[in-house]
């Protein structure tokens, strides 16, 4: 029974076992350096909006910081638990959302914010929206829409 047990739950998730063992185990990167990174990179996204540049890579940021790559995708691991491209995508949406109600904006069709935005396609972009805000742009613009 138990052998029957592993076949199911390494037949139904492969990677069952390999998520005990944590991804950053052998790290030297130390909390107080991650907490640091976190203050940093905070700080790059609210004051300099990179989160616009729909080429924006965790190399970019790496260079910005001057830190090491693995060391910032430690940090959005353990310190935000998300990665990188949630971290960056749910800016951008915030960001989409003021768009989106801003009447300045009310002739710009949906992919027209999503690329102010920092989006570079609609499909990546009614899915960060939607997993963010459990709408979909459109009904969130209606939703908000003055009358």
């Amino acid at each position: 029974i138990h052998i029957l047990l592993i076949v199911y739950v390494l037949y139904n998730d492969p990677k069952f076992f390999k998520a005990f063992k944590e991804k950053y185990s052998s790290s030297s990167l130390k909390e107080s350096e991650m907490q640091l990174i976190k203050t940093k990179l905070e700080k790059l996204f609210n004051s300099n909006h990179l989160y616009l540049n729909n080429s924006l890579s965790i190399e970019d940021l790496s260079k910005e910081l001057n830190v090491k790559t693995h060391h910032i995708s430690q940090t959005f691991t353990n310190v935000f638990n998300e990665n990188f491209n949630d971290y960056v995508n749910r800016f951008r949406v915030e960001y989409s959302k003021k768009l989106l109600v801003d009447p300045s904006y009310h002739n710009f069709k949906i992919e027209a914010i999503a690329k102010d935005s920092g989006f570079n396609n609609k499909v990546t972009f009614y899915k960060s929206f939607s997993k963010f805000t459990n709408l979909t742009p459109s009904a969130y613009r209606k939703m908000h829409k003055k009358v």
